[in-house]
């Protein structure tokens, strides 16, 4: 702390092996979200280690130089490498791919995180360079209001060198409310622009933007209610409509407390560029992949998931995904994913 700007580090170390799913089928969904592997590693059983974020946070109570115990307003400055879904399109039920769901498009708004063309600005990992400003006030406390700027590296991997040329920009107004006899809610709507953002086709980059709303609702002592809507726009975005919705039930209803359940669907739009080139059939025309059929409509998915105490520091959870028209194709065999997470902290 200095004066009464408190200040702190965080580092985040991550180990993984190989992609999961992703590479099995062509979908908007990413059916496991917790999976990753080094981009110069083509062995699926080659693991590895990497510092995923680095990063500085100061809070500074308002008005400055005023007397702290008495201030209900923070302004909170963040830089280096770090998670943009730290601090952006956060949810209570559907955010973290740890314990909560698994598919990408529940986890994170999908326009932003998807296996074919994520709009975050991200590198691989799903980690960015940059910063982010914050203005909070809670002086109506349980009522409290946030405006959040981030500014991080673009292009079809992010990182300190020219991702900065045209990067992704994001603006997101929060509020948490009281509503359904004063149960917790909290309402986010942001805006964001890409100007190095992957397309679906090779090596591509193409200025994109869109528009997203998220909440996450309390029902009850138990239940807590999510959704997810967001529009894009822009060339070669694979999709440019989005929309999930879904709750999580707390085990204290069948006396396990520690346990829950989570249920979800969602919907992804085709948009007219996908489209128009997914049947293309020559693999290197203008870098775009060959897909082999003519995508129309909208990929439908859903997941359910039982999340297990075992014990105070270890959980199960089996996990079922379904995805309907993977990729806009009405040709296609629905996806069936049956799978276990084992969860393990201390």
């Amino acid at each position: 702390m200095t004066g009464d700007i408190e200040s702190k580090l965080f580092g985040h170390f991550r180990i993984g092996q190989g992609k999961g799913l992703s590479d099995k089928f062509t979908s908007f969904v990413g059916p496991n979200a917790t999976s990753f592997q080094l981009g110069s590693v083509v062995e699926p059983e080659s693991s590895a280690m990497m510092l995923a974020q680095a990063w500085y946070q100061a809070d500074i109570p308002l008005p400055y130089g005023g007397f702290q115990p008495h201030s209900r307003e923070t302004l909170t400055l963040n830089f280096g490498k770090m998670d943009p879904f730290a601090f952006f399109d956060q949810n209570t039920a559907a955010n973290d791919e740890t314990r909560q769901f698994l598919a990408s498009t529940f986890v994170h708004n999908a326009l932003l995180d998807n296996p074919l063309a994520a709009n975050i600005g991200a590198d691989g990992f799903g980690f960015s360079p940059g910063m982010r400003l914050s203005y909070f006030n809670w002086g109506a406390k349980p009522e409290t209001y946030r405006l959040s700027l981030g500014v991080f590296g673009a292009g079809r991997s992010a990182n300190f060198s020219d991702s900065f040329k045209s990067p992704f920009v994001i603006l997101q107004a929060e509020t948490s409310q009281r509503f359904f006899a004063g149960l917790e809610g909290n309402f986010r709507l942001f805006v964001w622009r890409n100007g190095q953002a992957p397309t679906f086709v090779m090596d591509e980059t193409a200025s994109h933007s869109g528009i997203g709303f998220n909440f996450d609702q309390r029902l009850g002592d138990g239940i807590t209610l999510f959704g997810r809507l967001g529009m894009g726009s822009g060339e070669r975005l694979p999709f440019d409509r989005t929309a999930s919705f879904g709750a999580e039930f707390n085990g204290s209803y069948w006396n396990r407390g520690a346990d829950a359940i989570g249920l979800a669907i969602g919907s992804n739009r085709t948009s007219k560029d996908f489209r128009a080139q997914s049947a293309t059939v020559d693999a290197d025309a203008d870098g775009i992949p060959d897909y082999g059929f003519a995508a129309t409509g909208w990929e439908q998915v859903m997941e359910a998931y039982y999340r297990f105490r075992v014990h105070e520091r270890f959980e199960l959870t089996p996990d079922f995904q379904y995805i309907r028209n993977p990729a806009g194709n009405v040709d296609a065999q629905t996806v069936k994913i049956l799978g276990v997470r084992a969860n393990l902290a201390f």
